[in-house]
């Protein structure tokens, strides 16, 4: 459905040593990025003009990255493309001492963020980044995590932290993107669209109590506490997990400030771990994104989603991204426990895609909703 711009290496900061001045200081800012899918599986096949920029960031961490220190460098990634090195050449006076920077690669020349509505989703399709913090010091940034950014309802901000590198574990993924946008699309036409999630809010209890289900990077999550008022939203993960998610659930609190957000180990395999949860609370709405691709771990989900559905009869809203035909054995079993099909909106793109290896299957994202 979407391309993803990827740091492939940490963006890494050193002094040019073969340029000599008594003046200014020459540096470079190195990396290698890729155009990718969210897997990782397949590149961009045609021709791309990019843009990479540096910039100091606020701060104050607020959503503008701040302002621009040196000129835009253009790039140009070509078809057959796997990778592309980037290096950034700056001088700075001997006098002025390295600033904190980011570098922000994108399709425009200044850094914008992507707008995650159904609209904007369906005529725009490459998901620029950006670096963590580079400097003062020399050598690389100083974490492995890198940021996307997507324009909410009324100007407000959805910033979500990733790991770098070539794995495809705790990425943002279509199905993640493309559900919030849905919720977005609700919301925006007071509930018109999306009516199971109307009929939801509209009989919900004082705060609505939400669960998230293998919550990645915990962009759905996160955006929901962000639209929606007084939900206590929960996101859950395996420990491995657990750092960007929390990271992400830090640094989000903050623009959710009518909602809670927690996060919380949780292991589809652990009957204990599960138990002591619903011990604790029980569950007005479920959300899972981008889960049933593993289809050795669908047993446990399903296990799982029978457990969360006893006594409290929550809706479950999953968006998944069909990838091969033995996905089907998640709506099998969902069947078998009686945990029903409500409603299925499909979003479709073919346009980026039709140079691509046929893979047998149609890009598409799929969002149910499940009630018992």
């Amino acid at each position: 459905m979407f391309w993803y711009i990827k740091f492939f290496k940490v963006p890494e900061l050193r002094k040019d040593g073969t340029v000599k001045s008594k003046t200014y200081t020459q540096y470079t800012i190195k990396t290698t990025i890729s155009v990718t899918t969210d897997l990782g599986d397949v590149f961009y096949p045609r021709d791309l003009d990019l843009v990479s920029c540096l910039y100091v960031p606020d701060v104050n961490d607020k959503v503008d990255p701040g302002r621009a220190m040196t000129i835009p460098l253009l790039l140009s990634w070509k078809k057959g493309n796997r990778c592309l090195n980037v290096a950034h050449h700056f001088r700075l006076p001997k006098s002025e001492s390295l600033p904190l920077m980011c570098l922000c690669i994108s399709s425009e020349p200044i850094y914008l963020q992507n707008d995650i509505n159904l609209v904007n989703l369906k005529n725009s399709f490459l998901l620029g980044i950006r670096s963590d913090a580079i400097g003062p010091e020399l050598g690389k940034s100083s974490s492995g995590m890198v940021g996307r950014e997507f324009r909410l309802l009324h100007n407000r901000t959805l910033r979500i932290w990733e790991e770098s590198g070539d794995s495809i574990a705790r990425h943002i993924w279509d199905s993640g993107i493309m559900i919030v946008a849905y919720f977005w699309d609700c919301y925006e036409t007071n509930w018109q669209n999306g009516r199971s999630l109307s009929e939801i809010l509209s009989k919900r209890p004082k705060t609505l109590r939400v669960l998230e289900l293998g919550s990645g990077c915990g962009v759905v999550g996160i955006a929901f506490a962000q639209l929606v008022k007084k939900a206590s939203v929960l996101l859950t993960d395996l420990p491995e997990a657990m750092p960007i998610l929390q990271h992400n659930v830090s640094k989000a609190k903050g623009l959710a400030a009518q909602s809670t957000l927690q996060s919380q180990v949780l292991d589809w395999e652990n009957d204990e771990a599960l138990s002591q949860l619903l011990d604790v609370q029980k569950f007005d709405l479920i959300l899972v994104s981008d889960c049933t691709y593993n289809t050795n771990s669908i047993p446990s989900l399903v296990k799982v989603l029978e457990k969360l559905v006893i006594g409290c009869r929550p809706h479950i809203f999953l968006a998944t991204k069909t990838r091969h035909d033995s996905e089907n054995l998640f709506f099998d079993l969902m069947k078998e426990k009686g945990i029903e099909v409500q409603n299925r909106e499909e979003f479709s793109r073919s346009k980026n895609w039709e140079h691509l290896p046929s893979s047998g299957l149609i890009p598409k994202i799929e969002i149910y909703t499940f009630y018992q």
